[in-house]
Order: C-alpha cells, then structure tokens, then sequence
C-alpha cells in the first residue's frame, strides 16, 4: 500500500518533534512562559502528574507521550492519499472507497497530539476545552462513519460505494455535534457523553460485523478493544494511583494506548468485507 520507506519517514519526523519538544523545554526551563498568559486560569484537573511552573512544559511525562498520536497521524495521512489515487477502482471497502473518511481520521489524530501536548505543556484551563475538542473529534468521527454503513447498508444494499454527498453532509453534522459537546459538556459531563459514545461505537459495530459483513481482522479490532479497555483503566486510576514525581504515569499510559487503539480501530474499518444484497 505504502512502503516501509514512509513509515520510517514518520518515524523520524515523529523523533524530530520529540526532541525538538525536548530541546524547547530545555531551552526555556526558568522562563516562567506560561505565567506570560495573564488572564488565563491554571487548569482545575485531578491529573497526577506535577507541573512544574518554572518550566516550558509543565507535565514533561503527559506531554511527550501525545507523540505517537503524531506518528499515526503521519500513517494515516498515508493512507489518504492511496485511497484518494485509487478510490475509483477500490470497490471492497466502504473507508477505503471514500478517502474522505481516511483524511477525518487523520485530522483527529493530528488534533489530538496538538491540543494535548499543548494542554499538558500549560496545563491552562482555556486549553482543556481545546483537549476536550480533540477527544470528541475522535470519537465522533467513527460513529458517524458507522451510521454511515447502515445508510450504505438500507440504501445501497451495502455495496461499498464513494458517496461524496453523504461523507461532506456528515462532515457537517459532526462538526457541529463537536462544537456543541465541546462547549456544553467539556468538563465533568464529557465522562457520560464520551462513554455513551464509546458504547454506542461498540454495540452498532458487532451488530453490524455479526449480520452484514463477510470477513474483517480479529487482530485489529481485538488489538483496539483490549488497549482501549486498558487505557480507560489508566485514565480512570490515575490519580488513584499516584506518584507526581515518578516517570511512570497512567495518564501518559492513557496517550499511548488510545493512539495504539484509535489507529487499530481504524484498521480494522479498513478490513471490512461487507455481504452485499
């Protein structure tokens, strides 16, 4: 699909934010660049790690971990422009038919590694909420695409067919879903919101994979599920669980597993084989 050549292409421009990130840090350690943000109030948040207000990036640990979030963002990228090149001849799969589903993914990943890195770093208030947008946009993103394979299901007799019109429509909707849950329910009720997501993501998927799709990869979507389920655990313990000063945290555990189980998720989409009527 794409070779091994891009992959280790981003895995260095991935090696090159982090010490650049590293490099930053170290270069402003005292600087207090924060503190410059006048107005803006420290992030209320039961987050284990200590922030370090002297420093550049307040949570190193929290904040370097959202790296991977980079690197799959870069895969991903990837794999939207193969789909774009060959989406006219790609009939066996409905994510892979329309590109414009491979370039949203790409953008949550992206948004996410931006507004939590950036989050983390500062540990602002006004920076929660962007994090916040990032989490929604990756959770949005596959249930829209979900009920996008039960239109393609009832309509379309579950041909896997490019469908510009329904793809941009959903665009639209969801980002106004995401705007809306971002500015109402950003703080403690995202937990109910987010985790109604999560289990209507769950339940329409093996609904729909049990009845309606010939084959798919156990691997990707076992390998998703059992990390997803992992990491809600560390984000859920974190602070149960904590040692400020120490370099394992469960919230940066958190990072790493649900960039892991997102890509994975999103591989396993990509594995679908629908019966079609």
């Amino acid at each position: 699909m794409f070779n091994k050549r891009s992959s280790i292409a981003n895995a260095l421009i991935t090696v090159l934010f982090f010490v650049v990130l590293l490099s930053l840090n170290y270069a402003f350690k005292n600087s207090y660049y924060w503190l410059r943000w006048q107005g803006y109030d420290v992030a209320t948040t039961f987050l284990c790690e200590y922030s370090c207000n002297t420093c550049f990036i307040k949570q190193p640990i929290n904040t370097l971990s959202n790296i991977l979030y980079l690197f799959f963002a870069l895969q991903l990228f990837n794999f939207t422009r193969y789909d774009y090149l060959n989406y006219h001849t790609n009939k066996s799969n409905l994510l892979k038919a329309n590109f414009q589903y491979s370039m949203f993914f790409c953008f949550a990943m992206s948004l996410l590694f931006i507004v939590s890195t950036v989050f983390h770093a500062s540990m602002l208030q006004v920076f929660l909420r962007f994090d916040m947008l990032g989490v929604y946009t990756s959770l949005f993103i596959p249930f829209f695409f979900t009920i996008h394979k039960f239109l393609n299901l009832f309509y379309y007799n579950n041909k896997p067919l490019y469908s510009p019109l329904i793809s941009i429509s959903f665009l639209l909707v969801m980002l106004a879903s995401i705007m809306f849950c971002s500015y109402y329910f950003w703080n403690l009720a995202s937990y109910y919101i987010g985790s109604l997501l999560l289990l209507l993501i769950f339940l329409s998927t093996f609904y729909f994979n049990k009845y309606y799709v010939v084959s798919y990869s156990k691997t990707a979507i076992l390998t998703s599920t059992l990390l997803g389920i992992f990491s809600l655990s560390c984000y859920q313990f974190d602070y149960l669980l904590c040692n400020e000063l120490s370099y394992f945290q469960l919230h940066s555990i958190w990072h790493v597993g649900s960039a892991v189980a997102l890509y994975f998720f999103y591989l396993f989409l990509r594995s679908e084989k629908c019966i079609v009527f």
